[in-house]
């Protein structure tokens, strides 16, 4: 078996990816025991479960592929710079963590998703703080996340190629002062 860029990119991005859904645990938007508590509750329960399924199964299962799919991102191979890209781009999944809190840990988001009840057991239990920071603080990390790790994957092999030549010429200068 041969192990290369795209199996490593595929092995970094399941392990973040489990981290981003246990990370969202404490806020619960796969929670759905509070249906048989009325109407208001049900809603609450329906809305923060699509929200969840949206934000935390379905975008991230759709920027894999778009990752996956693009060379520039993840290219073919298995040198090291090939495997060091695919786990720079696999580290944008962290995105849809910021993307989770600035939907599911706000204030706003309390008012939309949990009834009372569901905000003073998750309050008593984890001890969170829905007031700081807002919700585009959150949106703005995302997309920095979202762009930001996948800029460096393309830049990689030629920042290991600049770094691999000018160490090759720093070599050379210095056996040229040796002799």
């Amino acid at each position: 078996m041969h192990f290369d860029a795209k199996d490593a990119f595929a092995a970094f991005y399941a392990i973040f990816w489990g981290v981003v859904l246990a990370s969202m645990r404490t806020l619960g938007p796969f929670r759905i025991d509070g249906f048989s508590n009325g109407r208001d509750a049900a809603t609450k329960n329906i809305k923060r479960f699509l929200w969840g399924l949206l934000i935390l199964n379905v975008c991230p299962a759709a920027w894999f592929v778009v990752l996956i799919k693009c060379d520039w991102f993840v290219p073919e191979g298995k040198t090291a710079p090939a495997i060091l890209t695919a786990a720079f781009a696999a580290l944008s999944v962290f995105a849809f963590l910021n993307f989770g809190y600035a939907r599911f840990g706000t204030e706003s988001a309390v008012e939309k998703l949990y009834t009372q009840d569901e905000f003073k057991k998750l309050n008593e239990r984890k001890k969170l703080k829905f007031e700081e920071p807002p919700s585009r603080h959150f949106f703005i990390l995302a997309i920095i996340y979202i762009v930001f790790f996948p800029t460096l994957a393309m830049l990689t092999p030629w920042l290991c190629s600049s770094v691999a030549y000018l160490a090759n010429a720093i070599l050379e200068a210095l056996s040229h002062q040796c002799r």
